[in-house]
């Protein structure tokens, strides 16, 4: 797909005139990032609105401990970094490509600009950012308190409905990804895994995580207790 038919198709730019959308395509700086690449590094401060146009982005947290947490995947289409940029603020993790991607990178002055122009394009990333936050803080209760099978099983939900919305269309996610959004090890996010796929819940392959019984999927997280 190219650019501009990209950004006529995002919901936070929905208002925007085509003419408008065509002038804004000319912003955007694209640029290419192989898988593990930084994109930005947690303390720098943020000088960009970024949107992942392919392939996908990992949100990390680096703990004391030397191991890196991650906090959220972001998929195509959806914007990041916006929270740093509003509130002027470094960067409270690293974003690093989770595969080979294209990201498109829109300057803060030019924000400013159409911000000016557009009044409600802050309110509607807002709203964008705001939907992640609550996620991000549900599933964050849930690794405090919740059973591992009920926690993969919201992460498998959170990032289907972020990612797909479709059963035939895979999330992408490894074993070691998944566990380490969760809290838990690999081995044990394997073998939960392999406990879905034999209840006929999910299949999977080569870092790709198909749901197969959503409604199944939802019964689990359901039992929370």
């Amino acid at each position: 797909m190219d650019k501009k038919s990209f950004l006529k198709g995002l919901s936070i730019l929905e208002s925007f005139p085509h003419h408008e959308i065509d002038k804004l395509s000319r912003l955007f700086i694209e640029e290419n990032y192989n898988k593990d690449e930084y994109i930005f590094y947690e303390g720098e401060l943020c000088n960009y609105l970024y949107l992942v146009y392919q392939g996908r982005v990992k949100i990390i947290k680096h703990s004391f401990s030397g191991k890196d947490i991650i906090i959220d995947i972001i998929p195509s289409g959806e914007i990041f970094g916006a929270v740093p940029l509003l509130s002027g603020n470094p960067f409270p993790a690293s974003a690093i490509a989770g595969e080979p991607s294209i990201i498109l990178k829109l300057s803060k002055n030019h924000y400013l600009d159409l911000e000016k122009k557009f009044a409600g394009l802050t309110s509607s990333i807002a709203k964008t950012m705001g939907k992640r936050l609550v996620t991000a803080h549900e599933i964050m209760q849930t690794m405090a308190v919740e059973k591992v099978e009920i926690r993969i099983a919201k992460m498998l939900l959170k990032l289907f409905r972020e990612q797909t919305s479709e059963e035939n269309i895979p999330i992408s996610i490894t074993r070691q990804e998944l566990a380490d959004m969760i809290g838990t090890t690999v081995e044990t996010s394997i073998r939960v895994l392999s406990k879905f796929k034999k209840k006929g819940v999910i299949t999977s392959q080569r870092g790709k995580i198909w749901i197969k019984n959503l409604s199944a999927l939802e019964t689990i997280t359901n039992n929370a207790t």
